[in-house]
């Protein structure tokens, strides 16, 4: 809020305080207001206040790229795991012993294909697949991440 006041402030004083109004030297009685030297003033604040603002918004862009890559790689994990896991089918509840191999198949693809950098951001897979597992309808929603087998082997 206090940002918002600072610039208001500074587009009224670049705008309004400045007002320069010059009596003509040859006619007394006549006025020249230069508005065209105050359109441009005001061209340049707004700009400036416009850059700001999309410098600011900008800085949230890695973040919303992150979380991007990583519903992405969640999804296509979990995915994959469906596709290979013998037993398992998209839209079916998994018994507790495909749910672990699911979950297992899921985490694997996912350190497999997953870049260095975005695997440490995301942290611990195996909550994130269980929860995305639920969403889908895979595995009920009283199985939690502490019931099941999350472990993925290392990749070389």
């Amino acid at each position: 809020m206090h940002i918002i006041r600072v610039m208001f402030s500074a587009i009224l004083a670049a705008t309004l305080l400045p007002v320069a109004v010059a009596f003509a030297a040859d006619d007394p009685t006549r006025l020249s207001i230069p508005w065209g030297d105050w359109i441009a003033g005001a061209a340049g604040v707004v700009g400036a206040v416009i850059a700001a603002i999309l410098a600011r918004a900008l800085s949230f862009a890695p973040a919303i790229v992150k979380t991007l890559l990583t519903e992405q790689l969640l999804k296509r994990s979990v995915d994959y795991a469906l596709g290979a896991v013998a037993g398992a089918a998209k839209g079916r509840t998994l018994e507790i012993h495909v749910a672990n191999e699911v979950i297992r198949s899921s985490a694997q693809y996912a350190v497999d294909n997953g870049a260095p950098w975005l695997l440490k951001w995301i942290g611990d897979l195996g909550p994130k697949i269980v929860a995305r597992l639920s969403a889908e309808g895979a595995i009920p929603a009283s199985a939690s991440a502490a019931t099941l087998d999350l472990a993925p082997t290392p990749s070389p």
